[in-house]
């Protein structure tokens, strides 16, 4: 019995070893243009305060000029000052750095939210909560997100698009999952990433079936799902007759349907009656 309660806490230890271990830390933020940064010196009033980032990445400090910020984070930014003060200006000079706004690291959360827009990338940001900085989705969200990058890797000034040649879909997610709160990947975005929610498309259930009407299409819908939607065929309804109603590029065509068929945005099933 002893044995066995020690061997369950040794696999606990163990599984709360890996779960720290498989943890990231967040990156340290990557300074850049239009960020504000505080720096405080000890005991140098003069020299403390705000300082905002140029566009050419650079800041004017007191005594020593030009400091190079963009590309460096907080840390970095410090021990720079702290160097060049100590070259004939202060004895053991020492200073902290802190992020005051950011500006220059973004993402962008466009669609079908209820904020869409830049947010902030002030440290570590995954999908789940720039949906949520952005308000969450709106009822018109379509059922499947996309997380666009620009392909190079670097930063775009604004949002990009799945449609856009320069772009890479790098990761989609189910709207419907994030409703549902079945989430299973939330994936971490960086700096210039956009989180495209597209409108959601549509599709038509008719005749013997006990809500009749449009409903909203998701990704993988079946027939058989579809016909769940409209809450299923009346007692009157020939499901053995189902047929889709499917426009194409050359014309409207109507086929017969199983329940395993798939359902495309656009398109109408029917239930007919049955023949007595």
């Amino acid at each position: 019995m002893v044995s066995a309660v020690i061997l369950t806490l040794a696999l606990l230890v163990g599984a709360s070893a890996q779960a720290i271990s498989d943890a990231s830390p967040a990156d340290p933020y990557v300074l850049g243009a239009s960020d504000v940064v505080v720096v405080n010196v000890l005991g140098q009033n003069a020299l403390s305060g705000r300082y905002q980032i140029g566009a050419d990445g650079s800041f004017e400090f007191p005594l020593i000029g030009r400091v190079e910020a963009d590309g460096k984070d907080a840390e970095q930014l410090e021990r720079e000052i702290v160097e060049r003060l100590a070259k004939g200006y202060l004895r053991r000079p020492q200073v902290s750095v802190s992020v005051a706004e950011y500006a220059s690291q973004r993402v962008f959360v466009i669609g079908e939210v209820r904020t869409p827009g830049a947010i902030p990338l002030a440290g570590q940001i995954t999908l789940l909560g720039a949906i949520a900085k952005a308000g969450g989705l709106a009822d018109t969200a379509g059922g499947e997100m996309a997380v666009v990058r620009p392909a190079d890797g670097a930063q775009a000034p604004g949002p990009s698009l799945p449609s856009e040649p320069d772009a890479t879909v790098i990761f989609r997610a189910s709207t419907r999952d994030l409703r549902t709160g079945t989430l299973v990947r939330n994936e971490r975005l960086r700096a210039g990433d956009t989180v495209f929610v597209p409108r959601a498309q549509s599709f038509q259930v008719l005749g013997q079936v006990r809500n009749p009407g449009s409903f909203t299409y998701e990704t993988g819908m079946t027939v058989l799902r579809a016909l769940s939607l409209a809450g299923g065929a009346t007692e009157l309804g020939a499901v053995n007759r189902l047929t889709i109603v499917r426009t194409t590029e050359a014309g409207q065509e109507e086929r017969r349907a199983r329940y395993e068929d798939p359902v495309a945005p656009g398109d109408t099933l029917i239930v007919p009656t049955r023949r007595w």
